[in-house]
């Protein structure tokens, strides 16, 4: 099951939601963010395969792929 889109929900609960799926895009969701000064939320993308665990098990099926 995916993520949902998290500035959506964000906007349902009243503050505003940004998105980001590049560093350019978190630095001005960032600076937009920071310049409400009021609740905010930034959704940022991340590339599951550069997540890093020290838990052996917790990409354990990956390797069955």
């Amino acid at each position: 099951m995916p993520n949902p889109p998290y500035d959506k929900l964000a906007e349902l609960w009243g503050v505003k939601g940004f998105r980001a799926g590049s560093i350019g895009e978190f630095e001005k969701a960032m600076a937009d963010a920071l310049a409400l000064k009021a609740p905010a939320i930034i959704d940022v993308a991340v590339d599951p395969d550069a997540l890093f665990s020290f838990r052996r098990d917790s990409f354990k099926h990956r390797a069955k792929s």
